[in-house]
């Protein structure tokens, strides 16, 4: 993270308003095609602390985003790019591995940094307790944490976006988890550029035959680098971590999209050979896809 002095970065083509209700307005820029809504709104969620729903994706030089005085809390945070961020007059720029607090009641704007775009997830959460929490543990004088441990939090959000319905309940588990590492942050090694950059690559192209080869032209190392590196960053090899960024995947298409097959599901996710697919699905989650499936339905 880092202190912006000049806020001429803020200058931007117009934004519109999609929300003005209870003193809370909401602008935006031009829609950004490769973000993607996931839903975690449940309609019978009455628990004290909760998040409606995430924006993941990469969002281009036009993005642009204001919110006043909203009374729920928003969270930035950087996964590839950069975001810049003004919050109260107080002007800030986001890297990767940063988390911006957008405060019930302030004034707040994001908009794309300087590298021209952002890999990011976007989140609010919402709850009765939401005003105490935050009082409690400080995270109302903090508008920024960007030294925790952001390989959790990306977990809990993996989890929170993976397709699963949750219950009001195990919503409302991971939305605590997720604030108590911006409370009590953990020190954690910074995400290296490439090395994200490469992991994002990853979760775009799935269904591609991926080689160590590929991933060695894509993020410009060698062997060895990209192993010793990924392990530092991820600590995974860069296949573990592809595989199971395609059961991830190959879960949510199960669960979502029912008229899909498990031979289509298996392409989808790099496999070509469905029997192979089932078997290592089988591995990672303990049960075959058509199990799943047959499980989530009900």
């Amino acid at each position: 993270m880092k202190i912006l002095d000049n806020p001429a970065v803020f200058d931007h083509p117009d934004v519109y308003m999609f929300q003005n209700s209870g003193g809370c307005r909401l602008f935006h820029s031009t829609s950004q095609k490769e973000i993607r809504k996931i839903d975690l709104r449940n309609p019978h969620c009455r628990q004290p602390l909760f998040i409606p729903g995430l924006f993941r994706g990469r969002v281009n030089d036009r993005y642009h985003y204001i919110q006043e005085k909203s009374p729920h809390l928003g969270i930035e945070y950087v996964r590839a790019g950069s975001l810049a961020v003004r919050q109260e007059g107080r002007c800030f720029l986001l890297e990767p591995g940063d988390a911006f607090l957008l405060h019930p009641g302030e004034c707040s704007e994001v908009m794309t940094g300087p590298a021209g775009f952002c890999i990011k997830d976007s989140f609010q959460v919402r709850g009765e307790l939401l005003n105490a929490y935050l009082e409690y543990t400080g995270l109302n004088r903090r508008e920024y944490v960007g030294n925790f441990d952001w390989r959790k939090f990306e977990e809990i959000l993996d989890r929170l976006g993976n397709g699963k319905e949750h219950t009001p309940a195990e919503n409302s588990i991971l939305t605590y988890e997720v604030l108590q590492l911006l409370a009590y942050p953990v020190p954690s090694p910074s995400p290296e550029p490439e090395i994200v950059g490469l992991a994002e690559f990853m979760r775009d192209n799935l269904e591609k035959d991926l080689s160590t080869e590929t991933l060695m032209r894509q993020s410009g190392l060698s062997k060895r680098e990209l192993n010793t590196k990924f392990r530092a960053v991820y600590g995974k090899t860069p296949h573990q971590h592809l595989i199971g960024l395609r059961m991830e995947k190959a879960k949510q298409l199960l669960a979502e999209e029912r008229g899909l097959s498990i031979k289509e599901i298996a392409q989808m996710t790099g496999w070509q050979n469905p029997l192979n697919f089932s078997s290592a699905f089988r591995k990672f989650t303990g049960t075959g896809p058509r199990e799943f499936r047959e499980a989530v339905r009900r």
